[in-house]
């Protein structure tokens, strides 16, 4: 199944937003659509089958009301970086291109699946910093009392409340603007209207784009009374160039230069990021009161070391 990539459809969006905050001549809306085919892919192939998985899932309700044409309109007029199959010729997104997102999601997510039965969420509220797209946050609606989902992007937010509402999920998942560069976790959210603590942060892969992991992970304390579960890059030892500092104590870090570039969704807000080394991970969480750690994962991949762990209050 054909469709436009994601990276494509991020170039236009840019051109479109650029074109809403300045007028521009016709010549200049044509160069600029003509840059956006620039993308590494114009189109990419999408695979229509849907993925197998241990839990059956029926098709969400809104979905049957949607013909071919509905879902193509869907799919065009937002710039998705990934893609669930969900039966027949039902796809929600798209892949980002032909190298980058081509496989598909499964819902519901095998490792919020894998968290649940570690770590029971039944009747409690949790906090998800990073929806992206919304796969974890209609997996985590399962099981959860609440979820008040965020991303510091507002395409995200859009294409996540889009998501929710195609699962059905609308009334147990809360979807927000929050940039977690901006300022402190705790004053955001109580500008949003939320100042009772959450028991669970589900913090999947955002933590390394971040200017100042261990402010933002003390910050995650302050507003999370059970657990937080991360799933992040690390740096080996031998990469360490910098420390980050709080509370009287030093943790190693790595600085990172993101791959700035404007319609990409895969890198930070800022220009630069710092990562932590596990030890120095383990260190920033046990000082803040959550020592008791179990490692779920740990991958060698081409950047080094990925840790995916659950980290509980003692």
């Amino acid at each position: 199944m054909r469709r436009l990539s994601g990276d494509f459809l991020s170039r236009v969006l840019l051109v479109l937003q650029r074109c809403n905050e300045r007028e521009v001549t016709p010549q200049e809306l044509m160069a600029a659509l003509q840059s956006a085919l620039g993308a590494d892919d114009l189109y990419v192939e999408v695979d229509d089958a849907v993925p197998a998985r241990d839990v059956t899932e029926p098709m969400p309700t809104r979905l049957k009301t949607f013909d071919a044409a509905s879902m193509g309109k869907l799919n065009a007029m937002l710039p998705w970086s990934s893609y669930t199959p969900l039966g027949g010729s039902h796809v929600v997104g798209s892949a980002w291109s032909g190298r980058k997102r081509i496989a598909p999601e499964v819902f519901p997510d095998a490792l919020v699946e894998r968290l649940a039965a570690r770590l029971p969420r039944g009747g409690k509220d949790v906090l998800e910093l990073g929806c992206f797209e919304g796969h974890h946050s209609t997996t985590l609606a399962r099981h959860a009392r609440s979820v008040w989902a965020s991303d510091g992007r507002i395409e995200n937010v859009v294409k996540t409340l889009v998501r929710v509402w195609l699962a059905g999920a609308e009334q147990r998942v809360a979807v927000n603007l929050l940039d977690l560069e901006r300022g402190p976790l705790g004053e955001q959210l109580a500008a949003l209207g939320r100042t009772a603590k959450f028991e669970v942060i589900h913090h999947r892969g955002v933590l390394y784009h971040l200017s100042d992991p261990v402010a933002h992970l003390a910050q995650c304390a302050e507003v999370c009374t059970e657990a937080i579960y991360l799933h992040t890059q690390l740096a080996p030892e031998r990469r360490v160039d910098s420390t980050l500092q709080h509370g009287g104590r030093t943790y190693p870090v790595y600085r990172y230069r993101e791959p700035k570039v404007e319609f990409a969704p895969f890198s930070g807000i800022t220009t630069y990021a710092h990562w932590f080394t596990e030890a120095s991970l383990t260190a920033a969480l046990q000082d803040l009161g959550f020592g008791d750690i179990e490692v779920l994962a740990r991958v060698e991949e081409r950047n080094g070391p990925r840790l995916e762990c659950i980290a509980r209050r003692r």
